[in-house]
């Protein structure tokens, strides 16, 4: 009662204090445990009383040499499940840059239905560089033909790259493309961290249309290649027996997966993109980052200046739906900053333009519906 803090160590030698003191600061990298074992072989502390392992972590970061660690928030609803029908699940994944005679280096894109293993899009990017791996925008493509094609699929699986997950963090906020699938009504599933085996038929994918397509093949445009990836995922799918689906080609052992159900033109998409969808995903995630010396924080690729809060301090962001504000909270959870959610626009969801890429032409659906009709004479009138 009355009695000043002394610490952790206070009971101890100050020799003691002194050396450990002196461990940490000429060895950044060491943590207690080991500290604690130098102090155990020093003939010098063997008739002294040494703290324990815990009590010198305490006193390791009451003095601040312990960086403080992010607090880990996972993005909502993202566990892995079985697909129950076609078109339940489709797993997406870019192939490493392989080699093509004529062409040179170049990225599929490959993407297979999980419940009928059906070959959903097969497509061809040259390589931004030696080993690059596609773009979002170019991922972003790749699904829209196969949307087209097929139908919009319940839930898309991915791996944690960088186009898909924000691996930087210990609270990933949600990329661009993921927010892209949120506002057309699909969820994206993240596969385990080392677990290769979850994207099993995605990855599987890549060495059979490998084979079927590039090995002994030479190609002298990405349109030429474009153009017999199709025919070859349409023999697969069509044709080819397969073992995994009963020594049939996909759509016999599964007729309904030709399409499923839930119609996609590209003509139509800024119609069918559902902001309300986007605001509900983002209410249901937290973010936590560290105030810089400017006052600012870097959330979903933009910055916010927080006039109130501390700088070096951290900070915990969450989207009110109601108010659809992003709100700052200090660490004793009172509010510092209320702000308008930045960034997160039409023309920032939908990336670049599908009419602006380079592969095959293609025919816009003739509208039937007075509805549809409506709309897609407003969007090609307006450009």
């Amino acid at each position: 009662m009355g009695r000043p803090l002394k610490g952790d160590l206070s009971s101890f030698s100050l020799l003691v204090v002194n050396q450990i003191t002196s461990l940490r600061t000429s060895n950044p990298g060491w943590g207690a445990k080991t500290i604690y074992t130098e102090l155990l072989e020093d003939p010098r502390f063997s008739k002294l009383k040494l703290p324990k392992i815990s009590t010198i972590a305490k006193f390791l970061k009451e003095k601040g040499f312990v960086k403080k660690y992010e607090k880990h928030v996972s993005i909502p609803g993202t566990h892995i499940e079985s697909a129950k029908h076609s078109h339940h699940i489709w797993q997406i994944d870019g192939q490493g840059a392989t080699h093509i005679e004529g062409l040179g280096r170049v990225n599929l894109i490959n993407t297979k239905d999980v419940f009928s293993k059906l070959y959903c899009g097969c497509l061809p990017f040259m390589s931004r560089s030696h080993n690059g791996s596609p773009s979002g925008s170019e991922y972003q493509h790749s699904l829209r033909l196969a949307f087209m094609e097929f139908g919009l699929p319940t839930k898309i699986q991915t791996d944690h790259a960088a186009v898909f997950f924000e691996n930087k963090g210990k609270s990933p906020f949600p990329t661009r493309f993921h927010l892209w699938l949120i506002s057309l009504g699909i969820d994206l599933i993240f596969s385990r961290k080392y677990r290769p085996t979850d994207q099993a038929i995605v990855e599987r994918s890549h060495q059979t249309l490998e084979a079927q397509i590039i090995e002994g093949k030479t190609f002298t445009t990405i349109s030429e290649l474009n153009k017999h990836c199709d025919n070859r995922r349409f023999r697969l799918n069509n044709s080819i027996p397969s073992s995994s689906t009963r020594n049939l080609p996909p759509l016999s052992a599964f007729p309904d997966a030709k399409h499923s159900g839930r119609l996609y033109r590209p003509e139509i998409e800024q119609t069918i993109i559902d902001f309300d969808k986007v605001y509900r995903f983002l209410s249901l995630g937290q973010w936590y980052r560290k105030v810089n010396k400017k006052k600012t924080v870097f959330l979903g690729g933009q910055w916010y200046y927080l006039k109130q809060a501390e700088p070096e301090s951290k900070v915990r962001a969450g989207f009110c739906y109601k108010t659809q504000k992003v709100v700052f909270r200090n660490a004793k959870e009172q509010t510092v900053e209320t702000q308008d959610l930045k960034g997160i626009t039409l023309s920032y969801l939908m990336g670049e333009s599908f009419f602006n890429t380079y592969t095959t032409n293609f025919q816009l659906q003739f509208p039937f519906d007075q509805e549809t009709r409506l709309v897609s004479t407003t969007f090609l009138e307006s450009g």
